[in-house]
């Protein structure tokens, strides 16, 4: 699904917005996590600015990872004057400005995504439920978009369903909660939303997916190989997360034998193994397609299509792949200090 940032933000005049009465409503602390953001951090922070809530209830807290670019600059720019300066893995930095807040929900927004009108009273008023445990909504594409960025478009539910993760960039929830369960995982390269995900849902709580809580995520990958180069960060942590009895861990692994048995079987010459190759390297992109297409409730399809999520899957998996390699090198690496140690 497609949308336009600056109509997100431009919806509702200064004059208008707070409206509802502060007394009523509890404050909400917005997290963004920022780091040479420029082309996206104005458009972000002017969605916060623009939300359907009392503008007093909301604190903007930004915490900038080592921004080299016009980052700061233009947050200043746009009024905001607490930015907290932090080094450290995205859940370190999350943690960081969660700590910095007090208000009762804490929402994570990350500094490419713009945020619906009613991002944080639609969560606010879910999370009334104590049996909800967190809340978040669609990553939609800009207007614009690029053909791999139009594939990964996603569906609005129409009305709040269940879900077994959020992403970190749409991430609503109670701060007692999040703080019981001691906040993201600092020392996951990647993945500290499914991990913090399925913790909540441990804890016995649900998560929401709500079609108010839509972002648009300017930073949706826009060619093939930032597909690649974006899973690849996704799938370092992989293992740790999602463990080995994951279906798409498995599927990766799948797709990683197979490209080892490609290039085998090219030394070899041994056709069975090329057919082999061939059934791990397409398998897991045709599940992938075919999810992605359910996914999409109708709303797109044709051959044409279709072709195109193929080839979006199968970068998938490629990017996912070399994550995976990564993360077992990462988990060698880790178990080495520990064995010299028991000697």
């Amino acid at each position: 699904m497609h949308a336009d940032p600056s109509s997100v933000w431009n919806s509702r005049s200064a004059r208008d917005r707070g409206t509802t009465d502060a007394r009523t409503r509890p404050a909400v602390d917005v997290v963004v996590p920022a780091r040479n953001e420029e082309r996206d951090i104005v458009d972000c922070i002017r969605s916060i600015a623009a939300q359907q809530y009392p503008s007093t209830c909301v604190r903007v807290i930004v915490v900038d990872n080592g921004s080299t670019d016009g980052t700061q600059a233009l947050l200043r720019a746009e009024g905001i004057t607490e930015i907290t300066q932090v080094s450290g893995r995205v859940g370190a930095v999350r943690n960081a400005g969660a700590a910095r807040g007090s208000a009762p929900i804490i929402a994570f927004l990350d500094a490419d995504c713009v945020a619906g009108p009613a991002w944080v009273s639609a969560a606010v008023d879910l999370l009334r439920d104590e049996t909800v445990g967190a809340v978040g909504g669609a990553y939609l594409v800009r207007d614009g978009c690029t053909w791999v960025e139009s594939t990964w478009s996603t569906t609005l539910p129409t009305a709040p369903r269940l879900t077994s993760a959020l992403p970190g960039g749409s991430f609503i929830v109670r701060r007692d909660l999040f703080e019981k369960l001691g906040g993201f995982d600092p020392d996951l390269i990647a993945g500290e939303d499914d991990d913090l995900s399925t913790r909540i849902r441990r804890e016995g709580h649900e998560l929401l997916l709500s079609a108010d809580c839509y972002v648009i995520h300017l930073g949706t990958p826009r060619s093939l190989r930032e597909v690649v180069r974006r899973q690849r960060w996704h799938g370092s942590s992989q293992l740790d997360v999602a463990g080995f009895r994951d279906k798409l861990v498995l599927l990766t692994h799948l797709f990683l034998l197979g490209t080892f048995a490609l290039l085998a079987a090219i030394a070899s010459r041994q056709n069975w193994l090329i057919m082999w190759s061939m059934f791990a390297l397409l398998v897991p992109p045709i599940l992938l397609t075919a999810r992605r297409v359910g996914a999409t409730e109708g709303a797109l399809g044709g051959p044409l299509y279709l072709l195109k999520t193929v080839a979006v899957s199968y970068a998938f998996f490629v990017g996912r792949s070399l994550g995976l390699l990564s993360n077992y090198v990462f988990r060698i690496a880790r178990a080495r200090p520990s064995k010299l140690n028991a000697q």
